[in-house]
């Protein structure tokens, strides 16, 4: 406290402001996630034959490996997050998903070397009520869509 009651003024209030903008952006980051959230949870009530796809990332420490889901059907997907899985939904029947995947590692010459595939497009079919892996295979270069 004594610290605080000798400092300038004039920083005290830049503390303060900055301070101030934490704490808005704080609050704005949870009203954000629980809109998301019960948009989410209207979307699924309307649906409830949808089919849950996890996203399936391979990274380890070496190499961070990223796999975004751009559009389904043209449309903006419908996202979940389940703890440290996230993945999307899909209504029965076929759809096409674009998607884009970037792997990343350390670099000799440069920090980091990032190599990026897509966006492509996949056509997916799913059955109602099930469970999905959708990930990508750096080897084969190929999307991999398998059922749980």
């Amino acid at each position: 406290m004594e610290f605080w009651n000798s400092m300038d003024p004039t920083a005290k209030k830049y503390i303060m402001i900055v301070v101030g903008f934490m704490i808005l952006y704080a609050i704005g980051v949870v009203i954000y996630m629980k809109q998301k959230k019960n948009k989410t949870a209207k979307w699924l009530a309307n649906n409830p034959t949808a089919a849950k796809v996890y996203i399936v990332n391979n990274s380890n420490l070496v190499r961070s490996n990223g796999l975004q889901i751009n559009s389904v059907d043209g449309q903006i997907p419908v996202t979940f997050v389940e703890t440290t899985k996230t993945g999307f939904y899909l209504l029965p029947g076929t759809h096409v998903v674009e998607s884009t995947f970037t792997t990343t590692r350390p670099g000799v010459m440069y920090r980091n070397v990032s190599t990026t595939y897509g966006p492509t497009k996949q056509e997916l079919t799913v059955e109602a009520n099930k469970t999905y892996h959708y990930s990508f295979d750096r080897k084969n270069e190929t999307y991999e869509f398998t059922e749980v």
